[in-house]
């Protein structure tokens, strides 16, 4: 679910660890058929507790551009400031830019070194009055315009998320609805406008907050990746009869309709795109039920393929990156688990996959992990974000 905490650095293991994948592609092109060998570096500091005063950062999957030889990261994260005692917690957008991955600073940023929000939470009662901060860009040449997909939450009613409480305890219960939202820029990210919500799950606001026998409704970041001639949408949806969470799923977008409002998305359902995005119905892309979150895409030139980092959990009860690969973006492979937390009392999450060459999106034989990580069950103070090259053999 969308959790809200503190990051931090635990360095350990071989300079590289090897974990065998043999089973990973099903469907593989000749060259990676049998057994395929993922090489994971050793763990990086990218930024450590409270830089730029920031907290809880990355607060999911990051958006990443590169234009022109520099970068531009689009990061989730609690404001300069925040004080978790007295504040409601709200995730805002900060934008970070650079020439060099290992040189990323924010932009705009304020006399006193502290990074300044881009886009904000909108006023109370709206769809992100929680939570507009985590999610993927898309610059388009024809329109010269970024587009930012974005986790968008409400707050639900003290009463309800009260009786949710009552009825399930603790475990899976959050005190927000989510949707996917828009926010569109034309100066490169230093300005947004948001345009509402493009894509609603199958439970409506109303019905989620007088059900107290369902307690979470979280998209989570969306990943969105160019394929042909459309954009896909990687998600997770909510849908009877028990509203289960972790139902990753994708809807498409044609890429000559981002400036129709709303976006006219289009779940995939039962082997085709045809469900409204708004409140539609969805078919799950990957089956089972382990705790499947943070899904991130990317294509992958070295298989020619596409792959899959998401959250999930490993036998031993460690949090644990899982890797899928697919020739189609819709039938994946069995997950493998890459990179893990040392202990069940640590934590690593919200994944963002970053390619070497002029398209981040884009990965080849090697790339870049990005990721939280933090030891001793969330423990103060401040957040991490690390990362850890990933090499396929």
């Amino acid at each position: 679910m969308k959790r809200h905490f503190i990051i931090f650095l635990l360095l350990l293991g071989e300079v590289w660890t090897i974990f065998s994948i043999q089973h990973f592609y099903a469907q593989a092109q000749e060259k990676v058929e049998g057994k395929l060998q993922v090489k994971v570096g050793p763990q990086e500091d990218v930024f450590k507790p409270y830089s730029y005063g920031l907290t809880d950062f990355p607060d999911g999957l990051f958006g990443v551009l590169k234009k022109d030889g520099t970068y531009y990261w689009f990061m989730g994260s609690f404001p300069p400031g925040y004080d978790p005692e007295k504040d409601i917690p709200m995730t805002y957008l900060f934008r970070f830019v650079g020439t060099d991955l290992n040189k990323m600073k924010p932009d705009p940023i304020d006399k006193k070194g502290n990074a300044v929000k881009v886009l904000s939470p909108g006023p109370h009662g709206s769809y992100d009055d929680h939570i507009a901060g985590n999610g993927s860009v898309y610059f388009d040449e024809k329109t010269k315009k970024l587009y930012f997909w974005y986790q968008a939450m409400r707050v639900i009613p003290e009463d309800s998320h009260l009786k949710k409480l009552e009825k399930l305890g603790g475990e899976n219960v959050y005190p927000a609805y989510g949707s996917i939202g828009l926010a569109v820029s034309e100066d490169l990210g230093k300005t947004w406008k948001r345009m509402g919500f493009v894509l609603t799950p199958n439970i409506t606001y109303e019905k989620f907050i007088n059900n107290p026998s369902i307690g979470l409704i979280d998209l989570y970041p969306p990943s969105v990746i160019k394929n042909g001639e459309f954009l896909y949408m990687y998600y997770n949806d909510y849908g009877p009869p028990d509203y289960a969470p972790f139902q990753v799923t994708v809807a498409r977008l044609h890429v000559s309709e981002l400036d129709k409002n709303p976006q006219p998305w289009k779940k995939y359902y039962n082997g085709e795109f045809t469900e409204q995005a708004l409140g539609g119905k969805f078919s799950r892309i990957i089956g089972g039920d382990d705790g499947i979150e943070f899904v991130v895409v990317s294509f992958n030139t070295y298989l020619n393929q596409w792959i899959m980092l998401h959250h999930t959990w490993g036998e031993d009860g460690l949090w644990t990156f899982g890797m899928r690969a697919s020739k189609d973006g819709l039938n994946w492979s069995a997950a493998q688990h890459i990179i893990k937390a040392p202990t069940t009392e640590d934590y690593i999450m919200a994944p963002t996959i970053i390619g070497i060459g002029d398209a981040p999106s884009v990965t080849g034989q090697e790339f870049w992990v990005y990721y939280s990580f933090a030891p001793n069950k969330r423990a103060n103070p401040g957040g991490w974000i690390v990362r850890r090259k990933v090499r396929l053999d």
